[in-house]
């Protein structure tokens, strides 16, 4: 049983999945821009990551890893903006639809940078638009001014830089080329300028984006293991776990939720 498997140390468990997707079949970045997914619904999963090396092994012949210049585990950075207040923040505690979170992704390995509008729409759909920015900083484009004034209904200038995320992340189409599987760890958290002030190694995070019309091989995997569906934000878990925010009530059952997942003890 997966509930029943060792722990494994960090550095050990990460050699563990190289080889595991290494021994896998890959996919260009060219080709993954097929998987457009256009009618799609996006499903999370928690576990723990000493999890990940047994799932990974189901996966072979379902699905191909992504591969970019040779490499199969992407380093990624995430700049989160919000005002002085942490209305965006709030928002997502508070369950309130038609919010937003803005953000600024590198791609650690390539050194792409983009600014990207999240948001969430009274019907649960999230829509995300992004530009890319060439290299200046962010509030001084003229594009990503307007990208906040025009999504995000806010002026960038009132916008603080609150959280800095870094994270390793494995990306995988499934054979059809009807679904993406990312695969989130190594979570890494800190105020901007003040380097990292929470560092989780425990915990994974899969995101499941398919075709409704489509089965999901990896979710009915998760779903015999009973690894359940989570809604998870690595901004406001990271806003709590590096104690910059307030109102936490709302927070509590889902940090327990998590803890539990760490340790093995899979709860509804």
């Amino acid at each position: 049983m997966i509930q029943q498997m060792l722990h494994q140390p960090g550095r050990e468990i990460t050699e563990t999945i190289s080889g595991i997707i290494g021994s896998m079949k890959g996919v260009s970045l060219e080709e993954m821009s097929a998987v457009r997914l256009m009618n799609r619904k996006d499903t999370k999963f928690l576990l723990p990551v000493s999890d990940l090396p047994f799932i990974l092994e189901q996966l072979s012949g379902h699905y191909r890893v992504q591969e970019i210049d040779g490499k199969r585990m992407a380093a990624y950075e995430t700049i989160y903006y919000d005002y002085y207040r942490q209305q965006f923040y709030l928002d997502h505690v508070n369950g309130k639809l038609n919010r937003r979170k803005v953000r600024e992704r590198c791609y650690m390995d390539s050194g792409l940078r983009f600014l990207e509008v999240k948001r969430k729409t009274n019907r649960s759909k999230t829509v995300k638009i992004r530009i890319v920015l060439n290299g200046q900083p962010a509030k001084q484009d003229v594009r990503a001014i307007e990208l906040i004034r025009n999504q995000a209904d806010a002026d960038f200038n009132e916008l603080l830089p609150m959280l800095i995320n870094r994270f390793t992340r494995i990306t995988f189409v499934n054979t059809g080329f009807t679904e993406r599987v990312t695969i989130d760890f190594h979570l890494r958290f800190g105020l901007p300028g003040n380097g990292e002030l929470f560092q989780q190694n425990e915990l994974a995070i899969i995101e499941v984006k398919q075709d409704k019309s489509c089965p999901s091989y990896i979710s009915a995997l998760l779903r015999d293991l009973r690894i359940k569906r989570a809604g998870f934000s690595k901004y406001c878990y990271g806003m709590v776990m590096t104690g910059q925010v307030w109102k936490v009530n709302n927070m509590k059952r889902k940090l327990r939720r998590i803890q539990k997942i760490i340790n093995h003890e899979y709860v509804a």
